[in-house]
């Protein structure tokens, strides 16, 4: 219980979204800077990035490592 009251409101920026690749285009339109958003379906790591005045984010992917031969 103590742990939810100190940590359960956190703001936006830490909170990671998730959904499939293709709805990152709807996070970008509403991301804040250095939010972070897990594609489910690919397993990949976006980091959103602005500029001044740009409107929707940048994404920036991270894909996960080919393990196997």
């Amino acid at each position: 219980m103590a742990f939810q009251k100190a940590f359960g409101q956190q703001p936006v920026i830490h909170q990671m979204a998730h959904g499939t690749d293709a709805n990152k285009t709807t996070f970008a339109k509403r991301a804040k800077k250095g939010q972070r958003y897990w594609a489910t379906d690919t397993k990949k790591l976006y980091f959103a990035f602005t500029a001044a005045g740009s409107s929707p984010a940048q994404l920036l992917g991270l894909s996960p490592p080919v393990t196997g031969s």
